[in-house]
């Protein structure tokens, strides 16, 4: 595997630090090899002389960072492996966790375990159980039953969660950790599957499906790629290129939703009662909603994205919406409509 570019000493000095803390609640003391398999696991370039190094003028200035390998006099003691822990008093003796770590944890762990990198699985799912054991045993602090407390709803029809290789989500996250491309064969949605090469360049969570943005050798645009239609992946171990000036919040903003993402003035007349739920929650910054009129309607101008959300939301409130411009959007939703009470 190639190496990956270094990291800057202070940058490694902070990740060193957090691995020391986060295993000091696993185990009685941290070594040099823990710290560099656990840097080494996430994609950092380290050698095992930076950790020392590092670990030594760490000592120097964290006073809750403490070293084993030292006899009563302080000097170092020959054929012991140096051992570091972590003291602080900011974690309960049951777990190893505070109640506001077992908390994100636990929250982070039901809403936002898909966003998570595959190559951390292992670990994080057992302090994904210690944050859930910390709760259970700090029942009577009431901060430790939030989660209870809050529940999330996802505005559209439940669905099952598709499934997704996991030998294929472990190389996507591997590849895009390292910047590297790699091999995969993908079943497009008609059912045709070719190989393809491709350049990783984020991950897109759209319950309840997990989606790769990527370019694909021979292109130079991005494009969305279901992470359940690869049936295999390969690692190439060559870098990967990314299109000058590319934003994944950016490109997310504008294509997530799929359709066009092209900006449209909608303008419409909705009802009453859909007029007030857009003055509580409007569909943009730039909202124009007018005074009811003597019928009940109001006049609705806004600026929105056209994609698929888009019409399913203006399907979803058919009898309220009566939609005047565009007149491709106004077009698009009758054959809709049409076709559906046809049956075609």
């Amino acid at each position: 595997m190639p190496d990956q570019p270094a990291i800057a000493t202070n940058q490694r000095r902070n990740l060193i630090l957090e691995a020391v803390r986060r295993l000091s609640k696993t185990r009685s003391w941290v070594t040099q090899r823990d710290l560099l398999a656990d840097l080494l696991g996430q994609g950092f370039d380290v050698e095992k002389h930076h950790v020392l190094r590092d670990l030594r003028a760490l000592l120097k200035i964290h006073s809750e960072l403490e070293c084993h390998n030292e006899d009563l006099n302080g000097k170092l003691r020959k054929g012991v492996e140096y051992g570091y822990r972590w003291v602080a008093r900011d974690a309960t003796p049951e777990t190893g966790l505070s109640i506001p770590e077992a908390l994100s944890l636990v929250l982070v762990s039901r809403h936002l375990k898909q966003a998570l990198p595959a190559t951390l699985s292992g670990a994080l799912g057992k302090l994904f159980e210690r944050a859930e054991a910390t709760l259970n045993l700090q029942h009577k602090n009431g901060v430790a039953n939030w989660n209870d407390m809050v529940g999330v709803v996802v505005p559209a029809q439940p669905m099952l969660p598709p499934k997704i290789n996991a030998e294929v989500i472990q190389v996507v996250h591997q590849a895009l950790i390292a910047k590297e491309q790699f091999r995969g064969m993908y079943r497009n949605a008609n059912g045709d599957e070719d190989e393809r090469v491709l350049h990783p360049l984020g991950i897109m969570v759209r319950e309840p499906s997990l989606y790769l943005v990527a370019v694909c050798d021979g292109y130079e645009d991005p494009r969305i790629f279901a992470l359940h239609r690869f049936s295999s992946a390969k690692r190439e171990h060559l870098p990967a290129t990314r299109p000058a000036g590319f934003s994944l919040a950016e490109y997310l903003e504008r294509q997530g939703n799929f359709g066009s993402g092209e900006w449209v003035l909608l303008k419409a007349r909705v009802s009453n009662k859909l007029g007030h739920i857009l003055e509580e929650t409007p569909l943009g910054q730039n909202q124009k909603l007018s005074a009811p009129d003597d019928d009940g309607w109001r006049q609705l101008e806004v600026r929105v994205r056209d994609n698929w959300q888009l019409t399913w939301w203006l399907l979803g409130h058919l009898g309220e919406i009566d939609i005047g411009s565009p007149d491709t959007l106004r077009d698009r939703l009758s054959r809709r409509i049409k076709s559906a009470l046809e049956g075609d």
